[in-house]
């Protein structure tokens, strides 16, 4: 058995052009996604509390559940 270094390997997946769009806006949507990821990460505990804050106050004005205004938000 050859344990030795392995050479490149190029595979060639021949997508047509609607693919390769939906694979563009897939990789699209996750780098978008990456990004706020990183923005709530980079909150401190402060901001983190009046944003905490404002989401409660916004579910008391409306008398709707979390639920109801994360799904309002898709």
């Amino acid at each position: 058995m050859n344990h030795g270094k392995i050479g490149d390997v190029t595979v060639n997946l021949n997508f047509d052009d609607k693919n390769k769009l939906r694979f563009r806006a897939i990789a699209k949507y996750f780098g978008g996604l990456a990004d706020e990821l990183d923005a709530i990460d980079s909150i401190d505990d402060e901001d983190f509390e009046k944003l905490k804050a404002k989401a409660v106050s916004l579910g008391a004005e409306t008398k709707k559940s979390s639920e109801d205004i994360a799904g309002s938000l898709k």
